[in-house]
């Protein structure tokens, strides 16, 4: 199966993106400014401009997934499920609450790593697949992953259950 991150949900990091550059390369572009806050707002320009990219790569990865691997273009990561050696599932509230928020999963197996967050369309089916290596591994998972697989209705072994309140982590 392969998965995206779709232009809906990414549309306000680009929004973003596109704000702080213009706020940040504008005062560079239409007036001499002394040396100190030219060297800022060139280094807030040149920030913007990485989180733009950041995000343009975001929306043109795809991520397949299999019974054997998870693999991703254009970057070419490659995991296989039975080199897996931590999951790492992080709760990012937004709110004092908790009520908003994202979470954000990362594999490590061998000398590679890959981040994937909640916003990629799939993304439970992921986190499902991991589950299920983990416990095929025999992997320790943190107290917070394991209740952050409960929040999104997920067993440590990867079946699913009725899902709870997310947990913060």
């Amino acid at each position: 199966m392969t998965y995206s991150y779709p232009l809906n949900r990414l549309a306000g990091d680009y929004v973003r993106a596109g704000a702080g550059l213009l706020l940040t390369a504008m005062p560079l572009l239409l007036s001499p400014l002394p040396p100190l806050p030219f060297t800022i707002l060139l280094l807030l320009t040149a920030l913007f401009v990485g989180y733009g990219v950041h995000t343009a790569f975001c929306h043109r990865r795809r991520i397949n997934v299999n019974e054997d691997q998870i693999f991703t273009q254009p970057d070419g990561v490659c995991l296989n499920w039975r080199d897996l050696r931590e999951v790492k599932l992080e709760y990012y509230s937004t709110r004092k609450e908790s009520t908003a928020g994202w979470m954000q999963m990362t594999l490590r197996g061998g000398n590679k790593r890959l981040r994937i967050d909640s916003r990629l369309d799939g993304f439970q089916d992921i986190v499902r697949y991991a589950a299920t290596s983990a416990h095929a591994n025999d992997l320790f998972l943190s107290q917070t992953t394991a209740a952050n697989l409960a929040a999104l209705g997920i067993d440590v072994d990867g079946t699913t259950k009725a899902p709870t309140e997310h947990s913060d982590g």
